[in-house]
């Protein structure tokens, strides 16, 4: 598995650990606002890393 699809599963994962907290209004310790800013915030970062991961890789495979 390459860095490419570990950074995939993980934004999959994470998505799926923040609507399951707030499809069911798990308790986490802050409002569910604050939360689900915090999550979308994550996944945003980590869809900002993959998409540059993959640019790099491309960069590599035409030279």
């Amino acid at each position: 598995m390459n860095l490419r699809d570990t950074m995939i599963t993980l934004i999959m994962l994470l998505a799926l650990a923040g609507m399951s907290v707030l499809l069911f209004n798990i308790p986490v310790g802050i409002e569910t606002k604050k939360f689900g800013a915090i999550v979308f915030g994550a996944i945003l970062v980590f869809g900002i890393i993959n998409i540059g991961l993959v640019f790099l890789d491309r960069l590599q495979n035409r030279q």
